[in-house]
């Protein structure tokens, strides 16, 4: 089941989503505090000052099927919202007797944080009292490893010394959310900032998808912004051919660099490492035979999730259900995991020549970046920082040109010419409504077999 449901893309996207893809405006509340929720299923919220859930993403794909058609936590406050999740996670056959379920709170401070816990706490109860689940705080233990290795490797940055493992884990998701956001500049944010950066992206991805389907959505919305942008950009040239068609043809650009970079990353997060690389993790742990092939399977079976994610989450939840000695002899197993994965995670963060033959045949005709060299273009950070970052300075320069010379009728010109595209967008429109439909069924069919599946 796993497998069919990256086949079918599975996405519930509502036509609200179009309103994202058209600028719609992002909610007047603003993103304060992280909660995630791991049980496996795993959940992460986002809540605001009043701690109440501003935006929510499904993790993986047990939590995909959990929380289908649950459209009401959005708005509850963080103890309800727990205990809804505890309810469901019960209902599906989530949670078992015995189970450890690991809570990470990421606040602005740490009373906030113990605030917040505490409200998780008591959404559980019910669940605890009934089937004798024990709780624990930030259960992240190859996050841990991690955060050992990072304040080795960033000896004088005081951002990387102060943080902590709940802090660490927003900024993996942040940065998951915001490709061109760097691990340094993550680190220096404060953690409403993160939390804001991971809830815009749950908000473009309001409801249950799968990070294969939303590549699916990424390429219908690039489609139909495509199509607009390039309508609208034209209007330019009819006032200035020169500028206006460099213009034009440097913001189709970039939308088409973008495009490229970011869904080589997300390809590479997702499944660039292999089944071997897999195994010689689960071989630092000392798993052997059935259980190393069960590691394998496992990791592999957290749809929806990086693959590094996906590492760290089966790590994470087999250590949280382990005894304190069982733990204690496991702790330098799972160190020397975090250095071979983190050897990998840097792997990812290469693009591949063939990556980079692709970007630059797409630049070869831009003027300025004509046979640029991407001999010190290793990873996509540079490629951001250094390419994108130069481009978007001369789609500014330009911008600021029309504004310095255009006069105020050629101005009136542009915008009276941009209305008479109405029907460009409109046609744009329908046919992203079509795309988003076109699955939607699909994915329903498949959510409504996986839950009844789950209550069999």
């Amino acid at each position: 089941m796993k497998k069919t449901a990256i086949i079918l893309a599975v996405v519930i996207l509502s036509l609200s989503l179009l309103a994202v893809a058209s600028g719609c405006s992002p909610t007047e509340a603003q993103a304060e505090s992280y909660v995630a929720i791991d049980i496996n299923p795993s959940v992460e919220l986002v809540l605001d000052s009043d701690n109440k859930v501003l935006s929510l993403k499904a993790v993986n794909e047990d939590a995909q099927v959990m929380l289908y058609g649950e459209d009401g936590i959005i708005g509850l406050s963080v103890e309800k919202a727990a205990e809804k999740i505890a309810e469901l996670a019960v209902e599906y056959k989530y949670v078992e007797e015995d189970a450890t379920v690991s809570i990470t709170v990421s606040g602005k401070n740490h009373k906030t944080q113990e605030s917040i816990y505490a409200k998780v706490e008591a959404g559980f109860k019910p669940v605890v009292e009934k089937l004798n689940v024990k709780l624990e705080n930030c259960v992240n233990i190859m996050y841990e490893k991690r955060l050992e290795l990072l304040k080795e490797r960033y000896p004088d940055n005081s951002n990387v010394q102060a943080m902590d493992v709940a802090k660490l884990r927003l900024v993996d998701s942040a940065m998951l959310a915001d490709f061109r956001l760097s691990f340094e500049d993550a680190a220096a944010m404060t953690n409403a900032e993160l939390a804001e950066v991971v809830s815009q992206a749950h908000q473009r991805y309001k409801t249950i998808i799968q990070t294969i389907a939303q590549t699916a959505y990424d390429a219908a919305v690039s489609t139909y912004e495509n199509a607009v942008q390039t309508a609208l950009d034209s209007a330019y040239i009819k006032v200035s051919l020169i500028n206006g068609t460099r213009y034009a043809t440097l913001r189709a650009t970039h939308r088409s660099i973008l495009t490229i970079a970011e869904a080589a990353e997300k390809l590479q997060q997702m499944s660039g490492i292999t089944d071997e690389q897999i195994e010689a993790i689960g071989e630092n742990l000392k798993l052997e035979g059935e259980k190393l092939e069960q590691f394998v399977t496992d990791v592999k079976d957290q749809a929806g999730q990086s693959i590094v994610e996906s590492v760290n989450y089966v790590v994470d939840r087999m250590y949280a259900n382990m005894t304190e000695s069982e733990r204690q002899a496991w702790d330098q197993y799972v160190e020397d995991a975090q250095v071979t994965l983190d050897g990998y995670r840097q792997q990812l963060e290469l693009i591949a020549e063939d990556v980079k033959g692709q970007l630059q045949s797409a630049l070869a005709l831009i003027e300025g970046f004509t046979g640029l060299d991407f001999s010190e273009i290793k990873t996509f950070e540079d490629f951001y920082n250094q390419v994108l970052t130069a481009m978007e300075n001369k789609i500014a320069e330009l911008e600021q040109w029309f504004e310095d010379n255009l006069t105020a009728e050629e101005k009136q010109e542009v915008k009276e010419l941009q209305d008479k595209m109405s029907e460009t967008v409109e046609k744009a429109e329908q046919a992203l409504i079509t795309a988003l439909d076109k699955i939607k069924t699909e994915a329903e069919n498949f959510f409504n077999a996986a839950q009844q599946e789950r209550l069999n």
